[in-house]
């Protein structure tokens, strides 16, 4: 029902909002699975790959918290 009084500049706008954070996603998950390969690759490369992966981990960990779990709008105390 909410749709239905929303103005076309209204409904524009969340379009284009969606359309930026579907990109956003998408840059997101592309950059995890990079991540995920050069951990793959530093695995194979070091024989005890423990402490060289905690960057990676590090890395992967901001990227989901900021993209995926929005803390990013917490700390800025928006509301959801």
């Amino acid at each position: 029902m909410a749709e239905l009084t929303r103005t076309l500049e209204d409904r524009q706008a969340l379009a284009a909002h969606h359309r930026k954070m579907m990109v956003r996603g998408g840059v997101a998950a592309l950059l995890l699975a990079v991540l995920s390969v050069a951990e793959y690759a530093v695995t194979q490369a070091v024989e005890v790959a423990t402490w060289y992966l905690v960057p990676f981990m590090i890395l992967k960990g901001a990227v989901i918290l900021q993209v995926f779990m929005h803390v990013r709008d917490v700390w800025k105390g928006g509301g959801h």
